[in-house]
């Protein structure tokens, strides 16, 4: 029997493989390889698919050095069934999900969907070389998607090519037309304000895209990306799997509509009209209770795992908004949804204890936090920020109110999880050790 799975936006790779046509992995300045030219259509079947790694919608920049362990013998996804065809999945998500449609404002996990990126983690990693539970994927474990492949060419600029025969859902006004680089061009000039009736950034993106120059179309496959200054990091800028990244249809674009808020009554503001390369299309939508999207039969993509698998799987994908936890889990319990996220620690042991065939996967989550001024006083006075440091017990809140899923151990402004994204405390110099080894003692003396 398959296990419902908890796990933060795994659903859409589990039940699709439809994102993940990503092939063998690059260097930071050479190519990617293509998959297959899809020739063949899926065999029929009745069941779904079985597991895979997790999706993500960002990727943070890069900290000082990021690496990749070794790969372990086999196969990672080895212990799964393999995936069949056919049926409909059913899941749930903790609140209410986006009622926009457009990447320009939207920002929304559902997006991943209909819209893809360029780029894509290498979904046949093994899990012990990059765990994929997160929100960050170093350099080395991405792969080209829309994008054939890529050439770094200096500090400042990135060429990217694309991957050919990809067509935009069959809608219209694209009608399954081939995805091509002025599309790209045009998605990265609307989103920073260069042109086609944008003078100013996408509100969402005003300050990511600082540092951009310019997103131009050399030929029909080809697209150069410019920045204002040298950075290492300008690859990640345009591999982050955030809204920035996700491209949308520019003859969708062209329907018109109040391109800031896509007010009611206004094509963008229509979800029947959404136009993506990806192996979902959105089929029906109750607001604030039910989206549901079906197999695009024209997809490009194939699975990863499976090279002569095309995706998606499943014929049909189902997302209920549930907003109480209670419901929710009790909808899983009785196989109701096949997958849920955003349960505390308290609800996770609880639901082990009485539900040990469910898997559970502990991810990386959201958090808010308070940013200090460090620039005004009194918070530039380093003794300041020491004192404040003093008052904060990680050690009693990291068992306490965590109930151990941190360390307590400082780790720089995201999880450890990440590694490379931040120096971890075990690569820090001995004089900043000694330090907060002080500060620790001193909080047990007062």
């Amino acid at each position: 029997m398959k296990k419902p799975i908890l796990f933060g936006l795994l659903i859409i790779v589990l039940v699709t493989a439809s994102l993940l046509a990503a092939c063998s992995t690059t260097t930071s300045t050479t190519t990617t390889t293509s998959v297959p030219t899809k020739t063949t259509q899926p065999p029929a079947a009745t069941t779904t698919a079985t597991s895979a790694p997790a999706l993500s919608t960002s990727a943070p920049a890069p900290g000082p050095t990021t690496s990749v362990a070794p790969a372990s013998q086999g196969n990672w996804w080895d212990k799964f069934e393999k995936p069949q065809y056919g049926g409909t999945l059913t899941y749930s998500v903790n609140g209410i999900m986006g009622v926009n449609w457009d990447v320009y404002t939207m920002v929304g996990a559902e997006k991943d969907l209909y819209y893809e990126a360029l780029f894509e983690p290498d979904w046949t990693l093994d899990r012990k070389i990059w765990s994929m539970t997160g929100m960050f994927y170093p350099d080395e474990v991405l792969v080209g998607h829309l994008a054939q492949s890529w050439d770094i060419n200096d500090l400042k600029t990135i060429t990217v090519h694309l991957r050919q025969g990809v067509k935009w859902q069959n809608k219209a006004p694209a009608n399954g037309r081939e995805f091509v680089a002025s599309d790209v061009e045009a998605h990265y000039t609307r989103i920073l304000g260069l042109g086609n009736g944008y003078t100013a950034p996408s509100p969402m993106f005003a300050g990511t895209v600082a540092t951009w120059e310019s997103v131009k179309a050399t030929d029909k496959y080809t697209v150069v990306f410019k920045f204002k200054t040298d950075s290492a990091q300008h690859l990640q800028a345009i591999a982050d799997r955030w809204a920035l990244n996700e491209i949308e249809c520019p003859d969708w674009v062209k329907l018109g509509g109040d391109v800031v808020t896509n007010a009611a009554g206004t094509p963008l503001a229509d979800w029947k009209t959404t136009i993506g390369t990806g192996g979902w299309m959105f089929t029906d939508y109750v607001s604030s209770s039910a989206y549901t999207w079906s197999k695009n039969p024209d997809y490009w993509g194939f699975d990863p795992r499976y090279p002569n698998n095309e995706t998606p799987y499943a014929d049909k994908l189902v997302m209920l908004v549930i907003g109480d936890a209670s419901t929710m889990l009790a909808a899983l319990r009785t196989g109701k949804i096949i997958y849920m996220d955003g349960l505390t620690w308290q609800q996770s042991s609880e639901l082990k204890s009485s539900n040990p065939e469910i898997a559970q996967v502990e991810t990386v989550a959201g958090a808010s936090g308070i940013g200090l001024r460090v620039d005004h006083t009194p918070f530039r006075d380093i003794r300041v920020r020491r004192a404040l440091d003093m008052a904060i017990d990680r050690t009693t809140i990291a068992k306490g109110f965590y109930n151990g899923a941190s360390t307590g151990l400082p780790c720089g402004f995201i999880s450890t999880q990440y590694k490379g994204y931040a120096y971890a405390y075990a690569d820090w110099p001995q004089s900043l050790k000694d330090e907060y080894a002080i500060i620790r003692r001193q909080l047990k003396l007062c």
